[in-house]
């Protein structure tokens, strides 16, 4: 079973754990591959994640940590089992007491997997395409500007609205708790596929949240 491995190193427990963690796949007889930033931790090298195939993905540290694991699985159907190191974890359901008894669950492919939707974003300049994956939100935002920005939102191709506001977030339902919900958004159970527009400070009468379907595509 190949498993890898994404930790923040912020984290002051994290090279304590991480010798501990190969010797206990080695005995299991697991293969870890790590990302780079975690290579002066380890015991001994490890391949880089994507060199090859994973089978599942271990995260360790909080929710941001997490995010960052999914997004480097490019959509691919991976199990992630998120650790977590920090205070408080939305995402992260396994603490540190439980990592090995969760990890040996995961090898012997005891577990529920619950699934996530995520987002594509496309972004455009000039002749210049970029795609980005996200497992929480897309936001535009005006950054170092200091007007509002002025945005027109189409809804699968139909002129929707004209925002005027400090940005646009778009959120699944598990980024629902995130950036959406400190703009007023709902909380929404990650049992739905739906898509959250949530206007940033909003210089209009208009500046509720709106849901969307799953399929419809939405250009700014």
């Amino acid at each position: 079973m190949n498993v890898g491995v994404v930790g923040n190193p912020r984290y002051a427990g994290l090279a304590a754990i991480l010798p501990g963690m190969a010797g206990r796949a080695d005995r299991l007889g697991v293969a870890l591959f790590s990302e780079p930033t975690l290579e002066p931790y380890w015991p001994r090298h490890l391949p880089p994640i994507g060199s090859a195939p994973l089978d599942a993905l271990v995260t360790l540290g909080g929710d941001g940590t997490l995010l960052r694991g999914a997004r480097m699985l490019q959509g691919a159907p991976v199990p992630v089992l998120g650790v977590n190191l920090g205070r408080v974890g939305f995402l992260t359901e396994v603490e540190l007491a439980e990592m090995y008894p969760a990890m040996e669950r995961l090898i012997a492919r005891d577990f529920r997997i619950d699934e996530r939707m995520m987002l594509k974003c496309v972004v455009r300049v000039g002749d210049i395409e970029q795609e980005y994956l996200a497992l929480n939100e897309v936001a535009i935002e005006r950054g170092h500007h200091q007007r509002m920005l002025e945005m027109d939102v189409y809804i699968n191709d139909i002129l929707f609205s004209r925002y005027t506001a400090d940005g646009l977030i778009f959120a699944t339902p598990t980024g629902s708790t995130a950036y959406s919900f400190s703009a007023g958004g709902p909380i929404v159970s990650p049992a739905n596929e739906l898509i959250l527009i949530a206007p940033v400070n909003p210089h209009s009468l208009f500046g509720r949240t709106m849901a969307l379907g799953a399929q419809d595509v939405v250009r700014v």
